[in-house]
């Protein structure tokens, strides 16, 4: 059952990060789509499996939360083509929008449409 839950999870989080990068990273065809599910594919499970069990202490969402952005602007600016400088601010500033996003109208949205 919670594969389950991580599954629709995963595809939720995936649903709305994907606007953000796409316009933060205006790209033809679907590299974007695959961006956005290997960057969530990396970390989701993460998030959902291991996080919770080696972060035991209070608010230690905030935490995974910051180290997923980390991990994902990262992947991101490894993947972008540009100098150095422009693609770890588009690559990071993307994933820090894209993340707050899912997190901030995600979580809420999630907790009304399923209880």
């Amino acid at each position: 059952m919670i594969v389950f839950a991580w599954f629709i999870a995963f595809v939720w989080t995936c649903a709305l990060e994907l606007p953000v990068y796409a316009f933060g990273i205006p790209r033809k065809g679907t590299w974007i789509l695959r961006t956005v599910f290997l960057l969530n594919l990396t970390t989701h499970p993460c998030l959902w499996f291991v996080a919770p069990k080696v972060l035991t202490f209070e608010g230690w969402i905030y935490v995974a939360e910051i180290l997923i952005w980390l991990t994902e602007g990262l992947i991101l600016t490894a993947l972008l083509r540009g100098p150095l400088g422009k693609r770890l601010a588009r690559g990071m500033i993307t994933a820090l929008i894209a993340n707050l996003f899912s997190y901030l109208v995600g979580i809420p949205l999630s907790n009304l449409l399923f209880g």
